[in-house]
């Protein structure tokens, strides 16, 4: 449906309804034709007359779900709601957008492709797909792929979390990991609450390690996710080993690390050759 054939509304709620959707075009928004649902109308009379709207986001969040909009695009889109009201987002209109995405992610079709829902970011099907290419191409140079390239595991992973927060975690490191390597490096979940990059070994990882180490704890604070992100962050390079076939069994392992990090237990090192 596009913008000029959108429902009528009373003016002040039509109105706001129009900024939501410029905003959220122009920001976080990826495909015009598919924003608008009936949860939008509802969302925005609801806000225009002050009422309650919790019933209404969580409708728009399983909407979402079912057209296959992950769960950081959905909260960013309901960000732009209230960026053009100038109020902060309110926490339990995010918490029932999470919960009704929750809710159709679960009743929805399994979706085909390689990204996992929950933070955006590609699987780690696709992520070996791309290591195998890696060690394929060094194989026929007759290089080391361990002396050109390396993984870059990120760890936020803490303990007891509910379902809500560990997709709020999710949502928010998958922007973070996206923002910081962009197209062109394969990333992945690897276990609840730790990422992996694989990237270059060149004179700029160590700077990028670090400035991702910064976006982490600045993504925690202006998110409100501090209590769900491990702070400060765990972030290394991990050297990658002389077999592709041996990298399930070093992910698993940066998963251990991670579980023994919220455990107490100390992880040191920074590149992990």
């Amino acid at each position: 449906m596009t913008h000029g054939r959108l429902p009528p509304l009373e003016a002040p709620a039509q109105r706001l309804r129009d900024r939501w959707r410029d905003e959220s075009l122009a920001a976080v928004w990826l495909h015009d034709g598919d924003w608008y649902h009936p949860a939008v109308d509802a969302l925005a009379e609801g806000i225009a007359e002050q009422r309650d709207v919790t019933g209404a986001a969580e409708r728009l969040g399983r909407s979402r779900a079912a057209l296959g909009v992950g769960i950081g695009e959905a909260l960013d889109d309901v960000a732009c709601l209230y960026a053009v009201t100038g109020t902060p987002p309110d926490p339990q209109v995010l918490r029932a957008v999470s919960v009704g995405w929750v809710v159709g992610n679960e009743t929805a079709p399994a979706p085909v492709g390689l990204v996992d829902p929950w933070s955006g970011l590609p699987t780690l099907d696709y992520l070996m797909l791309r290591l195998r290419e890696t060690y394929g191409e060094a194989g026929r140079q007759e290089k080391d792929p361990a002396t050109t390239h390396a993984l870059v595991v990120v760890d936020v992973a803490v303990d007891q979390l509910t379902a809500f927060q560990r997709l709020a975690r999710a949502a928010v490191m998958g922007g973070v990991m996206a923002e910081a390597f962009g197209d062109g490096h394969p990333m992945a979940v690897a276990a609840p609450g730790v990422y992996v990059a694989l990237v270059s070994r060149d004179e700029t990882l160590g700077p990028r390690v670090a400035e991702l180490r910064e976006a982490v704890e600045r993504a925690a604070e202006e998110r409100s996710v501090s209590a769900v992100v491990r702070r400060p962050p765990r972030v290394w390079i991990e050297g990658l080993p002389p077999s592709v076939d041996d990298v399930p069994a070093l992910l698993g392992a940066a998963g251990a690390v991670a579980f023994a990090g919220s455990a107490g237990v100390e992880v040191e090192g920074e590149d992990r050759r």
